[in-house]
């Protein structure tokens, strides 16, 4: 029931009749984020009528687990004055009980566990039921206040076309627009202070970007050519006694590989061989985007993979082709930022673009700080980063080298800012996020 958050937020929700309600509100298929979320939506539908509805609280709130929602919050609920709406709920003698069962079971759970014998001894001693699981997806969002629960479900009122239409009308950045933001503790008039810049060998393709070349080279060059022992690559990479092989910097054609727990056997290949290029999973689909072809030519085009035909088919390209691209998915749309043109005036470019795969058009959007390829967009908590890459910062630096800037993109301002730096600037490398933590490796 992926549909049931934007289904809250509707005025749909608020009309359903009670039956309607519980048989929601009881099911393990709606898919939310956190319990909390739950407990929100059953709020959400009496508020829409309480003088009617205060009789079916007890109903409603039953429907909510609460042995699956954090110790803290649970506290919250029935303390924080800027939940009127809740409190009122929770004034009830029965749904206090209901949190305060709940409360004994997550402290129980926490203390030992769910495969011990005094876990299983206090829930039969304290009458209490172990709550089965939700469908969870994406990030667990807590919300901590009712309002704020409110403010969330405002992006599923607001219909997919009406976002795209909103991007599609964003105004070019002013020169001035191009100014980056602090870094966390440092004022913008001391950032000249900042590390001083570190210039990395690159690989001949990088250096193509200050047209001493003729021919835009061809990537074989990046691999042929970069040096193995260096310290900051020894700092930088994880080592492993597995041989690896980079899918980026091999032609994709003849078949993609895809394994199982017991099989492993091979798809049609794409329709145009290429390396270098996007790959992202959208709506249970690949999407290999730009690329370089097999006579160095730098690709707009993007190939679809629909797994029920097992085929690939080209959509609609991008308005400008490019290799060595950041890409990711991000807010239902597929984003594609930076990357190399393959054009002398201008190797690296920052244009960034999303694609509407209900619609299949690409729209352009607001630009980032600086050119940058072989940087690596990536999402989390609900916010875009692109990070490092390589590329020239400002028009003073004579060369391309890797960088070491994270920008955030900010949706009131329409425009990419300067989070933070990594300590080593980089280029080519790999992210993943552990809870809190973002990590970056190579």
């Amino acid at each position: 029931m992926r549909f049931f958050l934007p289904l809250v937020a509707s005025k749909d929700f608020l009309e359903l009749e009670p039956e309607e309600i519980l048989t929601f509100l009881k099911s393990n298929y709606i898919c939310v984020t956190s319990e909390v979320e739950v407990l929100m939506a059953g709020v959400r539908w009496l508020c829409a009528d309480w003088s009617n509805r205060r009789q079916l609280a007890v109903d409603v709130m039953r429907c909510v687990r609460f042995g699956l929602i954090s110790p803290w919050q649970l506290v919250d609920i029935k303390r924080n004055p800027d939940n009127g709406e809740i409190l009122e709920i929770v004034n009830e003698p029965e749904v206090q009980q209901m949190v305060d069962d709940g409360l004994a079971y997550v402290i129980i759970k926490y203390w030992y566990g769910n495969n011990s014998k005094n876990y299983y001894h206090w829930i039969e001693v304290l009458g209490l039921t172990e709550p089965a699981e939700r469908n969870w997806i994406g990030e667990e969002k807590n919300h901590v206040t009712y309002k704020d629960f409110l403010k969330y479900l405002e992006q599923f009122m607001v219909p997919k076309e009406q976002i795209y239409h909103q991007m599609s009308m964003m105004q070019p950045p002013r020169r001035n627009d191009d100014i980056p933001g602090s870094i966390r503790g440092i004022d913008n008039d001391k950032l000249d202070m900042r590390r001083p810049k570190m210039d990395f060998p690159l690989p001949l393709a990088l250096k193509g970007m200050t047209g001493d070349k003729d021919k835009f080279p061809n990537f074989s060059d990046f691999f042929d050519n970069r040096k193995k022992n260096t310290s900051s690559d020894q700092y930088c990479m994880i080592k492993t006694n597995d041989k690896r092989h980079s899918v980026a910097a091999s032609y994709l054609a003849a078949a993609t590989a895809v394994l199982s727990s017991t099989k492993k056997y091979s798809e049609n290949g794409l329709t145009v061989p290429r390396k270098n290029f996007g790959l992202v999973v959208h709506r249970m689909a690949l999407y290999a985007i730009g690329g370089q072809d097999k006579k160095g030519r730098v690709l707009r085009s993007v190939e679809r993979f629909d797994p029920k035909t097992g085929s690939w088919n080209e959509v609609r390209p991008m308005s400008v082709g490019r290799m060595a691209v950041a890409t990711v998915k991000y807010r239902d749309y597929i984003w594609v930022a930076g990357g190399m043109t393959g054009e002398k005036k201008r190797p690296v470019c920052k244009i960034v673009e999303c694609y509407n795969s209900k619609t299949n058009e690409w729209t352009e959007i607001h630009s980032l700080r600086f050119p940058r390829c072989f940087a690596t967009l990536f999402a989390m908590n609900d916010r875009l980063y692109i990070v490092g890459g390589a590329g020239k910062m400002s028009d003073k630096d004579k060369t391309a080298s890797s960088v070491g800037a994270i920008d955030i993109w900010d949706w009131k301002g329409r425009e990419w800012k300067l989070e933070t730096e990594m300590s080593i600037p980089r280029h080519g490398h790999a992210l993943a996020y552990l809870g809190t933590q973002l990590i970056i490796i190579g």
